[in-house]
């Protein structure tokens, strides 16, 4: 498949653009691999519940590089859209979308520690909710969320995702939320007032 096929899709550009936050291509670039073993050797015991692999994969620049240039495989073949979310210049993230980008899709997610609480993931998963509804309304985005991660079970559900078993569903339907079923490991969720989570 072409590079220039992946544009006339007219969905998942390499940048997405919300109010607060900016979604754009991890490419595999030496700038880009910079920072994303920074954000993830400066975040190591945060990270480590969810996404363990990463921290053990990614422990130098030229690893964060080959991981990048991977997934960017992936990205040709529109199997995979990998995004840093970006506040200002600040990279504080990642959101990564699996799988073939006109059917089902998996979402996987995280935000360095001191970025959290402030909504920026909400902002974030509104652009990629978006992006799904655009270019497969009727199907749906999954996630699985690790049981130590309550934060991001309560803002999976804050967004309209529902509980029960092992995965969070949703089908974003043409911008419109939709009745969505969910499933997730977790079993109760965080009782923290007042605390924005994402």
């Amino acid at each position: 498949m072409s590079v220039m096929f992946r544009y006339n899709t007219n969905c998942w550009p390499d940048k997405l653009v919300g109010p607060r936050v900016v979604l754009k291509r991890l490419e595999p670039t030496q700038e880009y691999a910079d920072l994303f073993h920074q954000i993830i050797s400066n975040n190591t015991k945060h990270l480590t519940d969810s996404f363990a692999y990463l921290v053990h994969q990614i422990n130098s620049s030229q690893a964060a590089l080959s991981f990048l240039t991977a997934a960017y495989q992936d990205f040709l073949y529109e199997a995979r859209d990998d995004y840093g979310i970006f506040v200002g210049n600040d990279f504080v993230g990642a959101v990564l979308v699996w799988g073939k980008r006109r059917t089902d899709r998996e979402i996987m997610y995280w935000l360095k520690e001191e970025a959290c609480g402030y909504g920026y993931m909400h902002d974030a998963l509104d652009l990629i909710e978006q992006e799904h509804a655009k270019c497969a309304p009727h199907h749906i985005l999954f996630a699985n969320v690790n049981a130590k991660a309550r934060a991001s079970a309560a803002l999976l559900t804050a967004r309209g995702y529902n509980l029960d078993g092992l995965f969070f569903f949703k089908r974003p339907m043409s911008n419109e939320l939709s009745r969505t079923v969910i499933q997730s490991a977790m079993h109760s969720m965080p009782k923290d007032e007042g605390r924005i989570y994402g």
